[in-house]
């Protein structure tokens, strides 16, 4: 009888051992085949694309190191150009270096141009002015404006807008129109110096006659 039963145990036991080897090798073996759909997924992970536009205005899909290396290799700048597109990749431009040092120059120009230019002076021009006063006026705009000022006309005209007036101030003027303003009984003028060469000193008075 007990050896009857020691068999039974034995053999409960080398049965419920394999039971547990099995299920040991199953886990390992489910646990390496997560590990390595992970490890392949993470290789086949997608590079991000952008949009290239190139110096001839045509447009491809790469990638930004790919479009690195291209603009290196073409002695190109790589310019970004915007963070969206209609299919949501950023945007990129490759320009010349000497169109960039251009644009460059030309903001740089633009921007030193504006510190040149000081405060407005104000010209008040009546609907009654005699021609040689217009001429004199016109002359002492003109002053204004090569000392790099801005110079606001007022035409004052309560009994109707006189064209031909201010027509003739437009052509004798020696600036740029920045601004204009129309009212009923009078017009306003707003110019800015051209600023093509060195202009006179600043420092004599302009006289407001």
């Amino acid at each position: 009888m007990s050896k009857f039963l020691f068999k039974s145990i034995r053999l409960f036991l080398i049965k419920n051992n394999s039971n547990v080897n099995q299920y040991v090798q199953n886990f390992s073996k489910s646990f390496m085949d997560d590990a390595d759909g992970k490890e392949k997924k993470r290789k086949t992970q997608r590079i991000p694309k952008i949009t290239l536009i190139h110096t001839d205005k045509s447009i491809s899909v790469i990638s930004l190191e790919d479009a690195e290396k291209l603009a290196k290799r073409r002695n190109l700048e790589l310019i970004h150009v915007s963070n969206t597109s209609k299919s949501g990749r950023s945007v990129y431009e490759l320009e010349n270096s000497s169109k960039i040092g251009k644009i460059t120059s030309d903001v740089a120009e633009t921007h030193k141009n504006e510190q040149k230019i000081k405060s407005a002076k104000l010209f008040t021009i009546k609907q009654n002015i005699m021609d040689y006063d217009l001429n004199v006026k016109i002359n002492n705009i003109n002053r204004t404006l090569k000392r790099n000022y801005k110079a606001k006309i007022f035409f004052s005209h309560p009994k109707g807008l006189q064209e031909e007036v201010i027509e003739e101030v437009k052509q004798k003027i020696q600036g740029i129109i920045s601004g204009t303003q129309k009212r009923k009984d009078s017009t306003i003028l707003v110019y800015t110096p051209l600023l093509k060469d060195e202009n006179i000193s600043s420092k004599e008075d302009v006289n407001d006659k």
